[in-house]
């Protein structure tokens, strides 16, 4: 494998780098059928579901955060934290629509407002919910972002007071199959890439868009354009239904940290330009940026999948998975295990046992993992990963035979001597126990228990090594 490939496999495994059997997939709100109420409302709102549409009426709300609040089916948005309004109003006002769980938990700390504007027409608007499912009062807690039930609307929160009228076409909760999202560039933002670009190669930024647009590379520390362009024409991404644009801003090349801008989206994500860009690499794997804000590497991240199709862990008793497994990840190649939020690619992704198209760990794609992770190690001098430490031989630990009945032989260095030894099933179980001798070699025997693999725990004070037994 060329130096080439093996960095293009890199960027892609990084690319990929946050319990119930079935998630639904998302509500739609449309007020057709004439019969949704709210209920509960404060009696400054007069709300009436009128010819496919809420009529909402105000008479000075806002300073003391008069809402209202209505039901809806149990909605998951864990994995797609968004909801859509079709809105139109008489006056400026700030919409504010917070969730609320079947315990009632509601987004009231930090919880997303939109600044809407009159209009002769219907605009959407998008709430994000991306780690804001939380509530400050009247106690600190989370919201459950898997069991949404209830909205509650506030005008105008905090003051000034608002009197006027608002309608609602629908509302649209997550990501529904049967509803075509609108698009809204609020929560899009240029795709670039996050690894970095060395300082001679070439520079490309995807963008979200149906058209052309102007951009700008900003330096990160000034806030001073330092490049600006025009982007190619829009073309259809197949993976993500989006239509999108190309940055090229490849002249660049003076080493430094940058954002890209565009106009109506949010800032990218910082990058850098440098020839030592592979140095922190492996950082950078870790944090999951990516659709879903996960790391798919087991135990690396802020978020990372916890009920991997994987027997041993699900078996061994620990909560968390074994660490250090990659999973397969989103895609739509087969949906037949589990129900799923959505079908388009990118977001195709269940953090379940069930899912084993997107959540298993298979040997092929781990694989890719250890060989570009011990490549890019082997090839580059800088310490990219974290020095692993090799053993000098006064350190070693010899066991034989292994595997063995029972009964096996055992030489630990000077650091363990006169430590303890501990036996433990794939469970997590202590099957037997001991005192590790001060001499150059000690016998151990355990019988009664079951052939298997066993890990074999030597510990001494802030020492402590492990190794696997096999027992027939």
């Amino acid at each position: 494998m060329t130096q080439k490939n093996l960095i293009s496999l890199i960027l892609f495994i990084c690319f990929l780098c946050n319990n119930a059997t079935a998630q639904t997939k998302g509500y739609r709100l449309d007020f057709n059928s004439n019969d949704w109420t709210p209920s509960y409302s404060h009696p400054n709102f007069t709300v009436k579901n009128k010819d496919g549409i809420l009529n909402i009426n105000a008479q000075a709300v806002g300073s003391d955060y008069e809402n209202f609040v209505g039901y809806f089916p149990k909605t998951d948005l864990s994995a797609n934290p968004f909801v859509y309004v079709k809105i139109k109003t008489q006056y400026p006002v700030d919409f504010e629509l917070r969730l609320l769980d079947k315990a009632n938990k509601e987004t009231n700390d930090d919880n997303p407002k939109i600044a809407v504007l009159p209009a002769a027409e219907y605009k959407w608007i998008t709430f994000d919910y991306t780690n804001k499912f939380k509530q400050s009062w009247p106690t600190n807690d989370t919201v459950n972002s898997r069991e949404i039930v209830k909205l509650a609307i506030i005008l105008n929160g905090g003051g000034p007071d608002f009197t006027g009228w608002i309608n609602i076409d629908e509302i649209i909760f997550g990501d529904s199959n049967l509803v075509k999202l609108p698009y809204d560039p609020i929560v899009y933002q240029p795709k670039v890439n996050q690894a970095g670009y060395f300082i001679k190669a070439p520079k490309i930024a995807i963008i979200p868009s149906d058209k052309t647009l102007n951009f700008q590379i900003i330096e990160k520390t000034t806030k001073t354009p330092v490049f600006s362009g025009t982007t190619s024409a829009s073309s259809k991404w197949q993976y993500s239904e989006e239509s999108v644009v190309k940055a090229d801003f490849s002249e660049l090349e003076q080493e430094g940290h940058y954002y890209l801008l565009a106009k109506g989206l949010k800032a990218s994500y910082d990058f850098a330009i440098s020839d030592t860009i592979l140095n922190g690499l492996f950082s950078f794997f870790k944090k999951g940026r990516n659709p879903l804000n996960y790391c798919f590497v087991t135990g690396f991240g802020t978020q990372s999948p916890q009920h991997i199709h994987h027997r041993i862990s699900s078996a061994d008793g620990v909560i968390e998975p074994v660490p250090g497994l990659i999973v397969n990840g989103p895609h739509n190649d087969d949906l037949s295990f589990c129900t799923y939020p959505t079908t388009i690619p990118a977001f195709t992704y269940l953090d379940d046992e069930c899912s084993a198209p997107t959540n298993e760990v298979a040997i092929n794609i781990n694989s890719a993992l250890v060989y570009s992770l011990n490549a890019l190690k082997s090839i580059y001098s800088e310490n990219i990963l974290s020095p692993v430490k090799k053993k000098t031989s006064e350190e070693k630990i010899a066991l034989y035979p292994n595997p063995n009945d029972g009964t096996f032989e055992i030489a630990v260095p000077e650091i363990f001597k006169n430590g303890q030894w501990k036996l433990l099933n794939t469970n997590g179980n202590q099957m037997a126990q001991g005192v590790l001798s001060s001499g150059a070699k000690q016998e151990i025997s355990v019988h009664g228990i079951h052939a298997g693999i066993y890990l074999l725990i030597f510990d001494k004070g802030e020492n402590q090594r492990r190794m696997k037994v096999n027992i027939y």
